[in-house]
């Protein structure tokens, strides 16, 4: 039930994100793929048994890291957001290894849900970070083109 309550959150989240984004760099490509990561997060709920739910990461992960690299393309050149290129990239690379790590260990019969855990508390954590942003006034519409 966690998994697919998540996921519906993050199905708000991207709606919510479409509106504040407005226009400019990603503007629709954000929120789609922010939406697309809610439904592989709650079809993960759906879906437990493989190869399903192995589809249902592989969708969730790879939309969560295009979020991360199309919001880098959104932040560079921003002023107001300075730093947060290359914190989205970093956390992209970051999610990218823990994700590499996890099908090492499971290939190997080691820890693999710890590093998948890390992946995601890697883009939970920035997003966390992005929102605690917005809520204090830092606004994602872009004034410049």
């Amino acid at each position: 039930m966690n998994f697919f309550v998540l996921g519906l959150l993050l199905m708000v989240f991207a709606l919510a994100l479409r509106r504040e984004l407005g226009a400019g760099r990603g503007a629709v490509l954000i929120p789609t793929f922010q939406f697309l990561s809610g439904v592989g997060v709650a079809s993960d709920a759906i879906f437990i048994h493989e190869p399903l739910h192995l589809v249902c990461d592989l969708i969730a992960f790879n939309s969560a890291l295009l979020v991360l690299f199309l919001f880098a393309w959104r932040f560079s050149g921003d002023s107001r957001w300075k730093g947060w290129t290359a914190y989205s990239i970093l956390t992209a690379v970051l999610m990218m290894s823990f994700l590499t790590a996890f099908g090492v260990a499971n290939h190997l019969g080691g820890a693999a849900g710890a590093f998948e855990k890390l992946a995601s508390l890697m883009r939970t954590s920035w997003s966390v970070l992005l929102i605690t942003k917005l809520y204090s006034g830092r606004r994602l519409i872009q004034t410049e083109t």
